[in-house]
């Protein structure tokens, strides 16, 4: 066995490339100059010093591109490749000196606000513009955080003019018996596939029909969405799911108990207090058939009266072939009791109990009007021109310590409680049956058509894209599928060499016999050429042309029902990228995430051992793709259990939609002047879209959209503390920072930057602060063209590996965000990986290490393994965080839940206290500003004493 002992590049530098500097100092340039530019762009911007720092770097730039030809020469690469770097030389000396003339003209005083300079400036702005456009702004016509409206016009179809009859009345139709028998109604097939989970419920309810009716009615909670979202297996993990779900997972345990099973679709109409009571913990029937109908479900009033007497809504419900005269299902089928007639059985109609959980506004002790005037007190707030200034985040940061001390007290001092006890929700009321009730529970019920299989009109579908053609709005590559398929799987978006020539160029670069990160290139050039793939499990699902290493690959995602569309979203992934894909419904499988980390403990095993062999048997999939799913999909799960708590203590509530997320790998684009150099090494980004459907128990929409913005708060938050947690030593001896939109808006208001909000109130006034990067510039004004608010600070930050700016985007009517960093993103950025050279090798990993089996790769088994074996450190101390974080959760369950407790504090216990600022037109940003804390402040309560039913944040 080979071994080998690795160090680590701790100390490795992060300087910038030439190259990306001289980007950064087009931009600057770009945002100060011109028509668009700022007075506080214009103001800072010194042409004499910017054209002095440009001549040093273009000269260091090109001397690059003529190395780099040089050993093309010398290596004999083929005549494109010489061709190619002879015309970037060539567009790079020309558009060089354009700008260097350009320059020229403006340094002939500091002052860019001069007439003559500011025609210059507008020249200059033109030029850029057209050699190097910038990226069209995001379409904001559906937000990338968004809650799903209600469509009262989405009404339930009248199944009773398409031949239907009234399902509760029995007939005996003797000349259908046959049917029973067909072998599709007891099959393992898609959703309803009977795993060895299944067949084992199966068991233990004595494969009978009234005790399997029983416990999928009395266990498995109803969540009102529409289109089936989960496979048998996956419901019955995470005992919720909808009207197609709950169906999905009884006629599975039927079948696996060999009793004849199939859908069934029609329209049922409930009481109008069981309907609320249904529907969630609402006082109003309209709130509820609101809440219910942004889920998707057709839905309408029925009215007697002049009342609202019954609501009627779409269903789908099972019937189960069985022995039902006389025994009514509850002896087995034999010759003396043979099967006679198909019973409607409905899981998914129940009643709940709603238990309020302490009152934590009451325990926290907190005084809420107080800390407001102190936070007010503690710094600026303007408020005809909209912003706050030098706020003490302390104030806020210390009421929620003494929050999380009074509430940790109390719940020492209660009698074992339960996490109903603690948190409040909701029980299902429990029926016990001896045999089959015959008939579903309903005023009356129409049904519609039967299905053996679900139908894909009844399904949620997904729809993802690859190389968007704008000419006619589509994708030229596409795949459609059912969520069940995608839910929770280990998608990757990857790329592997087009050909033999770029593989051979790709180990051309690579030194023989490298011992050490910095002997590796931290640039691959636009000469290679690689094909996109998204894979699920390995398979691939789509593949598109070929491209150049830095070029964008439009990436398009769609969740759609036979009700609506949305999320609706185009992503640009730079080629070189490697992110995972989650694809994930309204509820996680505990089951799932226990697979990915019994392969997460596999590949540390192997990478512990330090054999070369074994290591380089490994695949990327293995080094990275699960270490990104299990990240991106721990983020949904972190998300979805605090919003359900706040839920719970705000009585707005709350339920998770299918949503789509990226985390991973993303290359920096080496781009000036519009030319495409290539790839280097840049950083982990976590790019997410989230849906949910939100309903304050009265209706009221200000609650709801107050609601909706602090969980958009709390999940930007997440996007820089996911990984955080998963990259940072977990001894703390070398932190490195994330960053996400409200990470930035906190540094900012540390360092004594103005936060603004915008509007067309001072949008004007406010914009002339501002001295953002060109992109973020661009987006935060074509937001306030449709109509939008802006939450932004004044002036660029850094962190290690990136320098950027963090901006709210909000819809003033409903709270719904885009939570973005400058280039664009939706999400959060983290240098990682104990910064610099480590990520060197990350980048040959996505990719060198592209084959499935990596013997086939263009570095050959020996190279593969020596690198990978140099990552040993780097990669298992990060598997290793995970490992230690989920093996913990068991114990420490209770944090998603009281974190979730102390974010809703702050909007019940601290938010009262804004009563008193009477008419501040800053009130919203004031609220903002408590929001943010309370979102990156990750004060976190550990009770292992606490008993309760649950035992992770699954459920």
């Amino acid at each position: 066995m080979t071994t080998l002992n690795t160090t680590t590049a701790a100390n490795s530098s992060t300087q910038l490339s030439v190259e990306r500097q001289l980007a950064e100092l087009v931009d600057e340039v770009r945002v100060s100059v011109g028509p668009q530019a700022t007075l506080a762009a214009k103001i800072s911007f010194n042409s004499k010093e910017t054209l002095n720092k440009f001549n040093n770097l273009i000269e260091k730039a090109i001397n690059n591109i003529q190395e780099e030809l040089k050993q093309a020469v010398t290596s004999k690469s083929s005549q494109a490749i010489i061709d190619d770097l002879n015309k970037q030389l060539n567009l790079v000396t020309e558009r060089a000196t354009t700008f260097r003339n350009y320059l020229n003209g403006l340094s002939s005083s500091t002052s860019i606000t001069r007439s003559a300079n500011s025609e210059q400036g507008n020249a200059l702005s033109a030029w850029l513009d057209e050699v190097s456009p910038l990226a069209e702004p995001e379409d904001l016509t559906e937000m990338p955080f968004q809650s799903l409206k209600a469509d009262r016009t989405n009404v339930p179809r009248d199944f009773s003019v398409e031949g239907t009859t009234d399902i509760n009345i029995k007939t005996r139709d003797l000349k259908n018996i046959d049917d029973f028998f067909l072998p599709e109604y007891i099959a393992s097939a898609n959703e309803t596939e009977i795993t060895d989970d299944i067949l084992a419920k199966a068991k233990e309810l004595a494969n009978s029909p009234v005790k399997i009716y029983e416990w999928v009615r009395n266990n498995v909670e109803w969540q009102p969405t529409w289109g089936g979202q989960q496979t048998a297996d996956m419901t019955l993990d995470v005992r919720r799911g909808n009207a197609m779900d709950i169906s999905t997972l009884m006629i599975a345990l039927l079948r696996a108990a060999k009793i004849p099973a199939r859908y069934v679709h029609g329209t049922v109409d409930i009481p109008v207090d069981n309907f609320i009571n249904m529907a969630g913990d609402f006082e109003n029937v309209n709130a509820a058939m609101d809440f219910v109908s942004a889920g998707g479900i057709p839905v309408t009033s029925v009215t007697v009266g002049g009342k609202i007497a019954k609501v009627r809504i779409e269903h789908v419900w099972v019937e189960a072939a069985v022995p039902y005269y006389p025994s009514r299902g509850a002896k087995p089928v034999s010759a003396r009791n043979p099967i006679d007639s198909w019973i409607p059985l409905d899981g998914s109609y129940k009643q709940y109990e709603y238990l309020q959980g302490i009152d934590e506004v009451t325990v926290s002790n907190l005084d809420g009007e107080k800390i407001t005037n102190d936070l007010i007190s503690s710094g600026s707030v303007n408020e005809q021109e909209g912003w706050v200034q030098g706020l003490n985040s302390n104030i806020i940061q210390q009421a929620q310590f003494q929050a999380r001390d009074n509430l940790v007290t109390h719940i020492f001092n209660m009698q074992k409680p339960t996490l109903n006890d603690i948190v409040g929700g909701r029980k299902i009321i429990e029926q016990k049956f001896s045999m089959l009730p015959g008939s579903l529970p309903y005023l009356s019920v129409v049904r519609g058509v039967s299905n053996i299989q679900l139908p894909n009109a009844l399904q949620v579908q997904v729809t993802l894209g690859l190389e968007y053609n704008h000419i006619n709005g589509d994708y030229i590559q596409k795949k459609e599928a059912p969520l069940y398929q995608l839910n929770q799987q280990n998608i990757i978006i990857s790329y592997k060499p087009a050909s033999k020539a770029d593989e051979e160029a790709i180990k051309a670069l690579s030194p023989s016999g490298f011992t050490d990160f910095n002997q590796l290139p931290n640039f691959l050039p636009s000469s290679i050429h690689v094909i996109p793939e998204i894979k699920c499990n390995g398979e691939v699902l789509l593949t598109s042309s070929i491209i150049a290493l830095g070029e964008d690959l439009e990436v398009g995602y769609q969740i759609s029902t036979q009700t609506r569309n949305y999320l609706n979203l185009r992503d640009k992934v730079i080629s070189g990228s490697y992110l995972a894909l989650a694809i994930t419904g309204s509820n996680l499988s505990k089951k799932i995430f226990d697979s990915i980390y019994s392969k997460l403990q596999y590949t540390k095993q192997i990478l512990d051992q330090k054999d070369i062999d074994k290591i380089g048997s490994l695949t990327r999939d293995e080094l990275l793709g699960d270490m990104f799913t299990f990240g991106v999909q721990g983020y949904y799960i972190e998300y979805i259990s605090k919003c359900k708590v706040m839920s719970a203590k705000t009585r707005v509530n709350y339920q998770a939609i299918p949503s789509i997320g990226t985390y991973g790998y993303e290359p920096y684009k080496k781009t000036f002047f519009g030319l495409n150099r290539g790839i280097e090494s840049h950083g982990i980004f976590m790019n997410i879209r989230v849906a949910q459907t939100l309903e304050e128990a009265k209706g009221s929409k200000l609650e709801r959209k107050q609601f909706n913005q602090q969980i958009g708060l709390m999940s930007s938050a997440l996007e820089h503390q996911i990984p955080e947690h998963f990259f940072n030593d977990t001894n703390g001896s070398s932190k490195i920072e994330g960053f996400s939109a409200v990470k930035a808006l906190a540094i900012a208001l540390q360092q004594g930057q103005r936060i603004y909000t915008i509007n067309y109130e001072n949008e004007v006034t406010a914009l002339q602060n501002l001295k953002l990067d060109s992109l973020a510039m661009s987006e935060i004004k074509n937001a306030l063209a449709v109509g939008k608010e802006v939450i932004t600070h004044t002036e660029q930050i850094e962190v290690p590996g990136f320098k950027g700016s963090g901006y709210l985007i909000i819809d003033p009517d409903t709270g719904d965000g885009a939570y973005k960093i400058s280039g664009g993103k939706n999400g959060g950025f983290f240098l990682g990986i104990l910064m610099g050279a480590a990520f060197t090798s990350v980048l040959y990993f996505t990719i060198a290490l592209w084959a499935a089996g990596i013997a086939a790769g263009p570095l050959g088994v020996g190279a593969v393994g020596l690198l990978t074996a140099m990552l040993t450190p780097i990669i298992a101390a990060a598997m290793g965080n995970v490992m230690n974080l989920y093996a913990s959760a068991d114990k420490e369950w209770q944090k998603c839940f009281v974190g979730g407790m102390l974010i809703g504090i702050t909007i019940m216990g601290l938010g009262p206290g804004f009563g008193v600022i009477a008419g501040l037109k800053t009130k919203a940003l004031i609220d903002l500003i408590f929001g943010v804390i309370t979102a990156i402040t990750n004060v976190v309560i550990t009770f292992e004493e606490v008993e309760s039913s649950a035992t992770s944040c699954f459920r």
